[in-house]
């Protein structure tokens, strides 16, 4: 049985087929950064983070409390960061007050992408190796973000997804002596 997308005599098929296009093409990837766990702090409902990002800067992750998983991350413990591109604000240093606890860097726009009715910015955090994409507008700015701007970057701590790096874990036993 072929679907409507298979038929060569369906009327809307290149339609279909661009649209699919233009969705891949406006799909921005989640930011995905590397770092070491500096320090874990356990409060009632929530537990902070603060990560040495490899590139360079803190970067600071919250999570609610699990009771029977007090110690899911170790200090010292290598992690992979994830952050959503709608996750990421951008303003006009000075223009947007966030919460202290919200990572907030200084930055400067590298690219503007506009794709259909989007557009993607690519920030570079100053001083520091790290680059973000994100789908927001710059706020505060009365006129279309250029590359070279100087903004603000702030990510609230809740919207940072921790992950372990692959391969999961340690290396069992057995295969550590097998390499040797």
């Amino acid at each position: 049985m072929l679907s409507s997308l298979d038929s060569e005599k369906d009327p809307n098929r290149e339609a279909r087929r661009y649209a699919l296009i233009e969705v891949q093409a406006t799909a921005v990837p989640w930011n995905v950064v590397r770092g070491t766990v500096l320090s874990v702090h356990h409060g009632l409902t929530h537990t902070g983070y603060r990560v040495q990002l490899r590139d360079g800067g803190v970067l600071k992750a919250r999570s609610r409390s699990n009771p029977g998983h007090q110690n899911i991350w170790r200090v010292g413990e290598e992690l992979i960061a994830k952050i959503a591109p709608t996750a990421i604000i951008l303003s006009v240093p000075g223009q947007c007050t966030v919460h202290d606890r919200w990572n907030q860097w200084e930055g400067r726009i590298v690219l503007v992408q506009t794709v259909a009715t989007d557009s993607i910015i690519t920030v570079k955090v100053l001083g520091e190796g790290t680059t973000l994409k994100t789908r927001t507008t710059v706020i505060g700015l009365d006129r279309v973000p250029r590359a070279w701007d100087v903004v603000r970057i702030h990510i609230d701590p809740r919207n940072v997804v921790l992950r372990r790096p692959y391969p999961a874990g340690p290396l069992r036993p057995r295969l550590i002596s097998a390499m040797e």
